[in-house]
C-alpha cells in the first residue's frame, strides 16, 4: 500500500546522505565504525599523570568590624561649640585682666565715686525720712480738719439747741415776739429744730459768727466763736 509519508522519509534521508557522508554510516551496510573509547592503561600518556592533589580548604578570615558611618553635620556641631566656649573663656579672662588694670590705674577715682554715690544713698534716705514725717502731718493735719468739721457740726447744732430752749423758756414771759439776729446758717438750723417754734419770733440775718436774742437787758448768745477757738487749740 502506498504510505506518501513514508516516501517523504527516504527521501529526506537519502538528501542527507549524500549531503553528510558521515551521517550516512547506518545506511551503509558491512563498513565497520572505530572505537575511540579510552581503554584503562592502554596509552602511557594517560599512564604518567601525576597523581590527584587534595587541595585544602579555604581558611576564613576573621570577621572585621567596621566603624559607624562619620556625621559630618554632629561633627561640625561639635567643633563650633567647642570654639564658642573656647572664645567665651577667654572673652572672660581678657575682661577680668583689663578690669583689673583700669582698677589698679583708678584706684583713687574709684574709691572716690564709691564714697560719692554712698552719700547720695544716705541723702537720698534722709529725704525719704523727712518727706514721709511731712507726709504723716500733712495726714495728721487733714485727720484733724475732718474731726473738727464732724466735731464742729455736732457742737453747732447742740449749741443751738440749748439756746432754742433757753429762748424759749424766756419767751413765755415776754409779751411780743423776740428777735433773734446772726448768722443766717445757723438761724436755718435753729428754724430746722423739731420742737422749735418759729412763728414765736422774729429772725434777723446779719454777718455774725453767732446768733442771739436781746430782750432788755438780757442777752443770750450760742458763744459758738469760743468754743470753736477752745476746739482748734485742741487739735
Amino acid at each position: 500500500m502506498y504510505n506518501p509519508h513514508e516516501n517523504i522519509q527516504k527521501s529526506t534521508r537519502s538528501i542527507l546522505a549524500r549531503a553528510l557522508q558521515d551521517f550516512s554510516m547506518r545506511d551503509r551496510p558491512g563498513r565497520v565504525l572505530k572505537d575511540f573509547s579510552i581503554q584503562e592503561n592502554s596509552s602511557p600518556e594517560f599512564s604518567e599523570l601525576p597523581p590527584m592533589v587534595e587541595i585544602a580548604p579555604l581558611k576564613e578570615e576573621p570577621l572585621v568590624e567596621m566603624p559607624p558611618p562619620i556625621d559630618i553635620e554632629i561633627l561640625r556641631q561639635e567643633a563650633f561649640a567647642q570654639g564658642e566656649e573656647k572664645q567665651r573663656e577667654e572673652m572672660q579672662a581678657g575682661f577680668s585682666e583689663r578690669l583689673k588694670l583700669i582698677e589698679e590705674a583708678h584706684g583713687l577715682e574709684i574709691n572716690q565715686l564709691k564714697s560719692h554715690m554712698a552719700n547720695l544713698a544716705a541723702e537720698i534716705e534722709r529725704g525719704l525720712e523727712v518727706g514721709l514725717k511731712k507726709i504723716e502731718l500733712d495726714l495728721s493735719q487733714q485727720i484733724a480738719e475732718i474731726l473738727m468739721a464732724f466735731i464742729n457740726e455736732r457742737l453747732t447744732q447742740e449749741a443751738i439747741r440749748q439756746f432754742a430752749s433757753k429762748i424759749a423758756a424766756e419767751s413765755i414771759t415776754v409779751e411780743r415776739p423776740l428777735i433773734i439776729e446772726g448768722n443766717k446758717e445757723l438761724l436755718g438750723v435753729l428754724q430746722a429744730l423739731p420742737d422749735f417754734d418759729a412763728s414765736c419770733y422774729r429772725f434777723k440775718p446779719t454777718d455774725a459768727r453767732e446768733i442771739r436774742v436781746v430782750y432788755g437787758d438780757t442777752v443770750l448768745s450760742t458763744r459758738l466763736a469760743a468754743r470753736l477757738k477752745e476746739l482748734k487749740e485742741l487739735v
